[in-house]
């Protein structure tokens, strides 16, 4: 088993280690490795452009599509992991909050429908 612990260091492959685990007959390491990593990119993607003004979602959701397509397109050998992981993976879901004003105060209303004012 992988030490769950430490997880991945910085500037590790997530790809690399699972095949590791996977030639050595560790189907449930390399599937949480693969997790690991794929959990490991999409919170640095959201802390990278959250928060966003709710009108803006389709710019951004065009730009991470465009975004993927050309990593996707840089690295052909990639293809059949992608098409791999399409199919047999969950990627993470993802709560979000959208801030918006209402007079002088900021509104934030989560996923859960509440609302709280911070302002």
């Amino acid at each position: 088993m992988a030490k769950r612990k430490k997880g991945l260091r910085r500037s590790e492959s997530c790809v690399d280690k699972a095949l590791t685990y996977l030639q050595k007959g560790q189907t449930d390491d390399a599937s949480y490795l693969m997790i690991t990593g794929a959990n490991r990119y999409s919170e640095r993607i959201m802390r990278a452009i959250y928060p966003y003004p709710a009108s803006d979602a389709a710019v951004v959701v065009w730009s991470l599509r465009n975004l993927a397509d050309q990593i996707e397109k840089n690295n052909p050998t990639s293809k059949g992991l992608i098409d791999f992981l399409a199919e047999n993976m969950h990627g993470p879901d993802m709560v979000e909050q959208q801030r918006f004003r209402t007079s002088s105060k900021l509104q934030v209303s989560g996923a859960n429908g509440g609302e709280k004012d911070e302002g």
